[in-house]
């Protein structure tokens, strides 16, 4: 179980907005904890080019249109989103369902955690799906593991690093999923913040999602 927080004053439930991207021909999901407030309150209407990572400030977007070496604007509409993710046979979601928000923060660390994504459904959905993109380190232990190992279960174990710069890299965790599916998950620095800077992101994001570093690379 996630654990649970306290909540005083926080009595609104927020939902996501969103449905899961993903369908047979699926291979990665990049998986995030919970949209912004503007997005989860029910009382807000959504526009229709509201989607995954739309805040102002987080650059994923950005960082994967980089990686596939595809032009990239800061108003680059849904459908190019879409597009670009089934191009590559990548799906996106999130971990949380439903939370309450602790001081109506966006921080994760202020979700009170209601219901979370079935992850058996997602790979149900995504038959040739293998790998898991955690869109923050910091996810990883604090919902990532609780909403989908429970007590017993055998814990991701870390298999490789992903080194661009020495303050920039991802790490590689793999586990099994039942008795047929090997499955790996990549913790990535987060794009809203990305405390390596952006040229350093950049390069992670292409060896991660390519195999291959950009220019400004030092590895």
């Amino acid at each position: 179980m996630i654990r649970q927080w306290t909540y005083p004053g926080a009595q609104l439930l927020h939902r996501h907005p969103f449905a899961a991207q993903a369908d047979d021909e699926t291979q990665g999901l990049i998986l995030g904890t919970f949209p912004a407030k503007q997005f989860t309150d029910p009382r807000q209407p959504l526009r229709d080019e509201d989607w995954y990572y739309s805040s102002a400030g987080n650059r994923l977007w950005e960082l994967l249109f980089y990686a596939f070496a595809q032009s990239y604007a800061v108003n680059i509409g849904k459908q190019a989103k879409q597009n670009l993710l089934q191009q590559h046979r990548l799906g996106i979601s999130d971990i949380v369902e439903q939370a309450y928000r602790i001081r109506n923060s966006n921080q994760d660390n202020n979700l009170h955690v209601q219901a979370v994504r079935c992850l058996d459904e997602l790979l149900a959905q995504a038959p040739q799906l293998t790998r898991l993109y955690l869109t923050s380190k910091s996810m990883y232990k604090e919902f990532f593991l609780p909403a989908y190992f429970g007590d017993g279960q055998s814990l991701p174990q870390q298999v490789d690093t992903i080194r661009v710069d020495g303050s920039c890299s991802a790490e590689v965790y793999r586990f099994s999923h039942g008795h047929e599916r090997q499955m790996e998950v990549v913790l990535l620095p987060s794009p809203a913040r990305m405390r390596a800077g952006l040229e350093a992101m950049k390069s992670l994001y292409r060896k991660v999602f390519t195999g291959c570093h950009s220019k400004q690379s030092r590895f």
